[in-house]
């Protein structure tokens, strides 16, 4: 079992690149890394112009990734890691108005209001906060 997305894993270069999900850059870091590995970028883009299909449906599954991890496995020291990240903040502030805005009901704790004729499930950014500050303990 894995923990977010598949790394990127270059057995010429040595480098393994790592990204959060989610608004992370990811999109910019894969391609920087498929062209940094040679043709990739070309091929990526002409199989699917979200860089992602590619890496889930072609480039995680192929031999090459296979062989890479492999590497990886056996001699984890000689690799470079590379993990690209977002502002925890920033990250926080876009999350609270996601959940907001697609009222995401599995956050218990912020309350419905009746806003004209439609319900609003409504909670403070203190409150978000609060509530990923408690999924860390």
């Amino acid at each position: 079992m894995t923990y977010g997305p598949q790394p990127i894993v270059d057995l010429r270069n040595k480098i393994v690149l790592l990204w959060s999900a989610k608004k992370a850059g990811s999109v910019f870091a894969i391609k920087w890394m498929f062209k940094h590995m040679g043709l990739l970028l070309e091929e990526a883009l002409a199989f699917h112009p979200w860089i992602h299909c590619y890496r889930m449906k072609v480039f995680c599954v192929s031999d090459r990734y296979k062989a890479a991890v492999e590497d990886f496995f056996q001699s984890p020291l000689s690799y470079r890691v590379i993990k690209f990240v977002r502002s925890p903040f920033k990250r926080a502030v876009s999350s609270h108005s996601t959940c907001l805005t697609k009222c995401w009901k599995e956050l218990r704790f912020g309350r419905k209001t009746l806003v004209g004729a439609e319900q609003k499930f409504t909670f403070s950014f203190d409150q978000f906060v609060g509530y990923l500050s408690a999924l860390l303990i």
